[in-house]
Parts: structure tokens; C-alpha cells; sequence
């Protein structure tokens, strides 16, 4: 998904540092198999925070 956005960014004239979209994608890899390892299930979290 953050790639396809980055193709998209990247080929209108007027946006400059559009390697910026890309910085997510970073973000997921190192993040990922933490939360895996740790049991960390991000829907279970959010939706016990909205249902208190």
C-alpha cells in the first residue's frame, strides 16, 4: 500500500521528497515481528480501549 502511494507521489511535478511516503514501510518491518514476539495484538487493544 505505502509503495503504490510513493509511485503515485512520485510522479506529480509539484511534490518534492516524496521518499517521505516510504519512511512507514520501515516502520511496519522493525515493528512487526516485535509485536509477534511480545503477543501484542493491535485490534484486541483498540477495541477493548473503545468498548470500556
Amino acid at each position: 500500500y505505502h509503495y503504490l502511494n510513493f509511485l503515485g507521489y512520485d510522479v506529480l511535478p509539484f511534490l518534492d521528497r516524496t521518499t517521505f511516503f516510504l519512511y512507514p514501510i520501515g516502520l511496519v518491518i522493525i515493528l512487526s515481528p516485535l509485536m509477534i514476539l511480545i503477543g501484542f495484538n493491535p485490534s484486541r487493544y483498540f477495541l477493548s480501549l473503545y468498548f470500556r
